[in-house]
């Protein structure tokens, strides 16, 4: 065998083990594993006690949309960043990506028919609802929220069924003495009691 030959096995040889190994990690991977279904999924999620928000922005029309999420978290603290998850069927999802700013408002409790009109397709969500002009323009809940903060995009994420939403905080208002949040936890609403802890609303 030809010193050419023995150089062309050779690297016949690793294609095939290199072929081999990337195999086993696409068999070994995340995606190829069987997944949750969908209600399992929810009932496993709802298991987490959350604060409840509406995530307000203005369309293209100056006119105001907005929507319920639960998936909303800190990101960074030096900036200051904070993540919201959009559905991608959501309607107020192409305001969002219009203004790029939007308004994180944290519900009161009590409000959870906001809450469900938010989450719903309504064709007018504001239409008996108060709001005013936060200092980043986009609406605020001011009379139904405890807290919110002002948000100005800086990055979206695609992530399955939903985009990731970062936004690094402007502005806001943090909750008064005595306030108490609306809670969401195994799909009921509540509010934080102290000392007792979670009371279902």
């Amino acid at each position: 065998m030809t010193v050419r030959e023995r150089t062309d096995r050779h690297e016949s040889t690793r294609r095939l083990q290199a072929e081999a190994v990337r195999l086993r990690l696409v068999e070994d991977s995340p995606e190829a594993e069987a997944t949750v279904d969908k209600a399992s999924f929810f009932a496993i999620m709802g298991a987490f006690p959350t604060g409840v928000t509406v995530v307000t922005a203005l369309d293209d029309n100056g006119e105001p949309r907005g929507l319920t999420s639960n998936a909303i978290s800190s990101v960074s603290a030096e900036p200051p960043l904070v993540l919201v998850c959009v559905d991608k069927r959501s309607n107020t999802l192409p305001a969002l990506r219009h203004s790029r700013r939007f308004v994180v408002n944290f519900l009161s409790n009590g409000r959870g028919d906001l809450s469900n009109l938010f989450a719903s397709k309504a064709a007018d969500k504001f239409a008996d609802v108060a709001w005013r002009p936060a200092g980043n323009g986009m609406p605020w809940l001011h009379v139904d929220s405890l807290a919110h903060a002002e948000c100005t995009t800086e990055q979206e994420i695609d992530a399955g069924d939903h985009v990731i939403l970062i936004g690094r905080v402007t502005g806001g208002q943090p909750p008064s003495p005595g306030t108490q949040p609306l809670m969401y936890f195994r799909r009921t609403y509540g509010t934080w009691q102290e000392p007792d802890g979670f009371t279902r609303g």
